[in-house]
């Protein structure tokens, strides 16, 4: 990945608001049917504080 390309990507997330995150989420709620999944990258702990707030809302799979 060159730098320019790399730089775009980080310009791109860092400019994300609001608006786009419940445009997202309406897209994904579009096509979701009873055997939708929805993938997260994130941490393990990231992964279990959310499942604090809201139990078995997430679960880890490893992929390597």
């Amino acid at each position: 990945v060159k730098d320019e390309e790399r730089q775009q990507r980080r310009d791109e997330i860092l400019s994300t608001t609001v608006k786009d995150f419940h445009e997202f989420a309406d897209a994904l709620e579009a096509v979701r049917g009873p055997n939708a999944n929805i993938v997260v990258v994130a941490s393990a702990d990231a992964v279990a504080a959310a499942n604090e707030k809201s139990p078995d809302l997430l679960k880890i799979v490893k992929v390597l």
